[in-house]
């Protein structure tokens, strides 16, 4: 292997000094990383263009030799998806679901370009699948998150990957090669969860814009109708640019640099618009970040001092507020976010016991509103859950309006009527009636209620 020199130090991490006779994939062609700024929109996660050209004309040269015998209706699961390496044991089929595979050697037989890229990588850092993208006309991606990279870091750690530096981040990169002025809009939500949408327009999200849809490509057609829209472009550009401009109120669009090396964190919530008449292709590879990538240019954005470090705080910081103001919203427009029930005793039953056993049970309507709640005070239903927002929350028991119990999880709780708590309230001698009643809520940090349950009646 041809000897790279590394300036490695703590005040200048990211910079890579190259020997002069190792001959690069790509030209350099600035200093530093870039962070594009969007379209239109308000800037999610940040999209990164790296400084490295890669030769346009051999990346389409190479392209055009993977596919000359590949139907991307027949030949593909996925309908938009070829595969240029073999199945590794980083890979799970039924993840990445880009089969079929092609046959050892492919890449270097067909695609001298592209090869020359995998192995650039590849012997810095173990590449995990490398393919080609395509976007057809007057399409879009369903929404969706590259969640199959948390499934090939698993792998990673279940084959006990002892390279050097090993690191347990897998990250994509792409880079466009056939991407025209209205081929390739990238759009980012600012998060992996759907809360912000919903806490946006609502429960009914879907019905507004079929670009919100997790499930369904736009349109909802089968991969085997090309130029789906006939002589009717127009009519549908309009009507598809009518989406994007609904869907970029609370999203960003960027277009990605034809022959750039491109990086943004896939696990956030994204889809790829084809505004044009022409299918976008683009080359992408999935990667593992170790300390060998970190000292390319590439320790600007995964680095653990300087640049990388601060973008990383920063990121972090970024989501967990989305999800905090998204958690707001959702709260102050529904109150409530579930139902608590007193399972037991049931109401009206009679306690011939000093003891009261009371069996507290927690629902929620959907999924949104259990993710808000955890947002808030998810370690009172599962202790693994995390919760974003310091400190604990209440659940309060109350015995004819007086606060009787409080737990930091929704548990059995026993209720000893006897107790120095319950002899303080005196109630015993104060009703005309044996009947009393109970009731459980949830509080969190500041005080709001989140749930509370219906009064149960129960008879001394």
């Amino acid at each position: 292997m041809l000897l790279r020199l590394i300036l490695a130090t703590l005040l200048l991490p990211d910079i890579l000094i190259i020997a002069q006779d190792e001959v690069l994939p790509f030209k350099v062609t600035d200093t530093s990383v870039k962070v594009l700024e969007p379209l239109s929109g308000k800037t999610t996660t940040p999209v990164f263009r790296i400084p490295w050209s890669f030769d346009v004309e051999l990346l389409k040269s190479d392209f055009i030799s993977a596919t000359k015998t590949w139907d991307w209706q027949k030949n593909s699961t996925s309908g938009h998806s070829m595969p240029l390496t073999v199945m590794s044991i980083f890979q799970v089929e039924e993840v990445f679901d880009h089969t079929p595979y092609p046959k050892k050697g492919f890449l270097e037989e067909c695609c001298p370009y592209f090869y020359s890229i995998y192995k650039y990588f590849n012997d810095i850092s173990p590449i995990v699948s490398m393919k080609l993208l395509r976007r057809a006309p007057l399409t879009a991606y369903a929404l969706h998150s590259d969640d199959n990279l948390d499934a090939a870091e698993l792998i990673f750690k279940y084959y006990n990957y002892t390279g050097e530096h090993f690191e347990g981040t897998v990250c994509r990169f792409q880079i466009p090669i056939i991407n025209d002025d209205l081929s390739g809009i990238l759009v980012t939500l600012p998060h992996s969860s759907l809360l912000p949408i919903v806490a946006s327009r609502g429960l009914n999200f879907l019905e507004m814009n079929p670009l919100f849809s997790t499930s369904h490509h736009y349109p909802r057609i089968v991969h085997d109708t090309p130029n789906w829209y006939g002589n009717n472009y127009t009519n549908e550009l309009l009507e598809l640019t009518r989406h994007v401009n609904n869907l970029v109120e609370i999203a960003a669009a960027y277009r990605l640099t034809t022959g750039y090396l491109h990086h943004f964190d896939t696990r956030i919530k994204h889809t790829v618009i084809n505004l044009s008449k022409k299918a976008r292709i683009t080359l992408a590879f999935d990667i593992l970040v170790n300390k060998g990538m970190k000292n390319l240019k590439l320790g600007e954005i995964f680095g653990n001092f300087g640049k990388g470090k601060i973008h990383r705080v920063k990121e972090s910081n970024r989501k967990k507020n989305v999800l905090l103001n998204a958690a707001t919203h959702i709260y102050k427009r529904t109150g409530l976010l579930g139902t608590m029930v007193i399972n037991n005793p049931t109401n009206r039953a009679r306690i011939t016991s000093t003891i009261i056993v009371i069996d507290l049970s927690v629902s929620f309507l959907n999924t949104y509103f259990y993710d808000t709640y955890k947002i808030y005070c998810g370690s009172t239903v599962n202790a693994k859950d995390e919760q974003l927002v310091d400190g604990e929350c209440r659940v309060e028991l109350f015995f004819e309006n007086h606060l009787v119990v409080i737990r930091n999880r929704i548990e059995t709780i026993e209720l000893n009527l006897e107790s120095e708590e319950m002899k303080m309230i005196g109630l015993w001698n104060k009703k005309q009636t044996n009947e009393y009643a109970l009731q459980g809520r949830v509080v969190n940090q500041k005080g709001q209620v989140l749930m509370k349950s219906e009064s149960v009646v129960i008879v001394l």
